[in-house]
């Protein structure tokens, strides 16, 4: 019931969205911070770095990398607070 819910109000599945976030504040660490990629990876839910790089790839649509390049720019999918 809560699933639905959730998918009804969010348009998603909770294991979805909260991927999208874990990502999503990962892109933000990037680049706001100097943390490393191995560092923003376990908080985003992966102790894997390359599956971490292919999910935030998915998500964010750039790689972490490029993200951290581009951090005077937003990368696109990341809030700005």
């Amino acid at each position: 019931m809560l699933a639905r819910l959730i998918d009804r109000r969010l348009g998603t599945t909770p294991s979805r969205w909260l991927l999208r976030r874990s990502v999503q504040e990962a892109g933000a660490l990037l680049e706001r911070t100097d943390a490393t990629i191995k560092s923003v990876a376990p908080p985003a839910g992966s102790t894997d770095p390359s599956n971490f790089h292919r999910r935030f790839a998915d998500e964010i649509g750039t790689t972490p990398s490029a993200c951290r390049r581009t951090f005077s720019a937003p990368c696109r999918g990341i809030p700005r607070s």
